[in-house]
C-alpha cells in the first residue's frame, strides 16, 4: 500500500538510515501514542495538522508490504480502540484536515520501504538556529550570519 509521511528536512538522514521509528499521535488532551503517522493524501497543502511549519517540507513515499498491513491502522479505528472523546476527535479532525486519509503504523516503517522523497521547500531548508539568525538579519539586528558567524556564533 502506497502512503506518505511528511517531515522536517533535518530528519531525513535519520529516516533514511533507521526508518520512520516514531511519531506523535494525540489520542487525548494529555496523552499520545508513539507511532509513525502516514497519510494516503500526497498533497502537502492538505496536511492541516502541520499548519505553516517546515513539517511538510519533505514528503516521503513508502510502500507498506502486504505482509505488514496488519500493523497499519486507520485513524477512525484508532479512535474507537482508544475510546477517544468525541470532542477531542472532532478538534483533531477540524484542525488536521481530511482524516479519511490518516493512518498510524504500529512498528517501524523500514528504510527499504521508501520509494520516493520529494523536497517541497528548499529555500526554507534550514535549522531552527538558521531560521532565527536569518530573521534577525532581515530585521537588521545582526550582520550577515554567513559572514560573521551569526548571533549564535
Amino acid at each position: 500500500m502506497k502512503l506518505y509521511h511528511f517531515t522536517y528536512p533535518q530528519r531525513l538522514e535519520s529516516i533514511q538510515r533507521l526508518g520512520i521509528v516514531q511519531g506523535d499521535v494525540p489520542v487525548g488532551p494529555t496523552s499520545s501514542l508513539n507511532a509513525p503517522n502516514l497519510t494516503s493524501d500526497p498533497d502537502p497543502e492538505n496536511q492541516g495538522w502541520a499548519a505553516g511549519g517546515l513539517k511538510t517540507a519533505m514528503r516521503i513515499e513508502v510502500l507498506i508490504p502486504e505482509e505488514e498491513l496488519w500493523n497499519l491502522q486507520m485513524w477512525g479505528n484508532l479512535c474507537l480502540e482508544f475510546d477517544m472523546d468525541p470532542q477531542w476527535r472532532k478538534a483533531m479532525e477540524t484542525v488536521g484536515g481530511d482524516s479519511r486519509h490518516w493512518y498510524v503504523f504500529h512498528g517501524v516503517v523500514k528504510p527499504d520501504w521508501i520509494t520516493d522523497i520529494t523536497h517541497f521547500n528548499e529555500e526554507n531548508d534550514e535549522s531552527p538556529r538558521g531560521q532565527v539568525e536569518r530573521e534577525l538579519h532581515e530585521a537588521g539586528v545582526i550582520e550577515d550570519p554567513d559572514m560573521d558567524g551569526g548571533l549564535l556564533g
